[in-house]
């Protein structure tokens, strides 16, 4: 355990799950930038890439790549190309995904998996998944596992939020082939998608992604 009570193992996470820094990368995200779709990228040349779901493409100029992880920010492709004829996902919502680019053991994720519903119900981890970056904008409303998932559903209250963007947001934690991976799905404030819908494109994700690297989508 480390000195807070929580697993080492807990320090992945930590590299993964900042809120209001990620989300200041979404700024003009809903307009027409004219960019060609793109429903895969490489993270790990040769070892790790994260597929889109149905309708999804990746957004290449918002993806960050630190020394420690790569943030990826997927939309609908008509909305990323300008290409109204391109693909429109069932369930539109602005995706992001977060790798810790450092791989752990299933038996590491497995002590972040049981420590995860203490571990955001903290004030001071709350506050970095907040647009504002205050623990009170942040009301958890459900934080449960999910098959091989990890998913988390909050409200975000605030103030300063782009108007683009509602206020549920769901966040999913996994593993994919030893890597941590962070998922948060954005709803839109002028099309409301239900916990179901939600869920269900986080899934599609997961899947898209395991296909991509099943299939050594990689290049």
């Amino acid at each position: 355990m480390g000195r807070d009570g929580y697993p080492r193992a807990m320090m992945h996470l930590g590299r993964i799950i900042a809120g209001a820094a990620v989300l200041a990368l979404l700024g003009g995200c809903l307009t027409v930038a004219g960019r060609a779709p793109v429903t895969r990228v490489d993270i790990v040349p040769g070892d790790l890439a994260l597929g889109a779901p149905g309708g999804y493409c990746v957004d290449h100029s918002r993806n960050q790549r630190g020394q420690d992880s790569v943030f990826v920010l997927l939309a609908s492709c008509a909305a990323i190309s300008g290409d109204p004829a391109q693909p429109r996902p069932v369930f539109p919502a602005i995706l992001t995904a977060t790798v810790d680019l450092q791989p752990i053991t299933a038996e590491s994720f497995a002590e972040i998996r049981e420590a995860l519903p203490e571990y955001f119900a903290r004030a001071d981890i709350r506050a970095t998944l907040s647009r504002d970056g205050t623990a009170q904008s942040i009301e958890l409303l459900t934080a449960e596992q999910t098959g091989d998932m990890f998913i988390l559903h909050a409200r975000d209250s605030s103030q300063d939020a782009s108007p683009a963007l509602a206020e549920d947001l769901w966040r999913a934690l996994y593993l994919e082939r030893g890597y941590l991976v962070s998922v948060t799905l954005l709803a839109l404030s002028d099309r409301p998608i239900s916990d179901q819908a939600a869920r269900r494109t986080l899934a599609e994700f997961v899947s898209a992604t395991r296909r991509a690297n099943r299939q050594g989508e990689t290049g």
